[in-house]
């Protein structure tokens, strides 16, 4: 029988989804910690420490500031409808959002249907938030050419 293969992530490497009961202000204080270890480690300030303990570090503040977006953005989708049935343009909601106009509503139908799918809302409810949706779309200007 031949060696399965190496695995070269070290045994206790830490994940998102460790993080993900954690209150976001442990989150960031702890985020703020690690990062703060490594900048000292890269102006050479503060305590010496290992290739080990720096990469322990590192691969932690990765997974907390993944588990950290994670738990901000949730319900970001719920707030962008909710600006939309506040009168937001989907411009607005977009570039609040960092995000491309044309891509907006698909990603809003998709977290709709996901919620319809998995029976954490009612087709109906699904419905009239989809139409918001399309008459938002229909409401915006032609994109022009780029």
């Amino acid at each position: 029988m031949e060696p399965g293969p190496v695995s070269t992530v070290p045994e206790n490497t830490p994940t998102p989804d460790q993080f993900e009961a954690s209150p976001r202000r442990d989150l960031l204080d702890a985020l703020t910690d690690a990062e703060a270890i490594l900048v000292e480690d890269r102006h050479a300030i503060g305590p010496r420490r290992t290739r080990a303990e720096l990469r322990d570090v590192a691969l932690l503040a990765l997974a907390l500031a993944r588990a950290l977006a994670a738990v901000l953005l949730r319900h970001e989708w719920l707030v962008q409808v909710q600006a939309l049935q506040h009168g937001a343009s989907l411009s607005a909601v977009a570039t609040a959002c960092g995000l491309d106009v044309d891509e907006l509503p698909a990603v809003l139908r998709a977290r709709i249907d996901e919620q319809v799918r998995y029976d954490l809302m009612p087709r109906s409810a699904a419905d009239e938030l989809l139409a918001l949706i399309d008459r938002a779309a229909a409401a915006e200007p032609p994109s022009s050419p780029a």
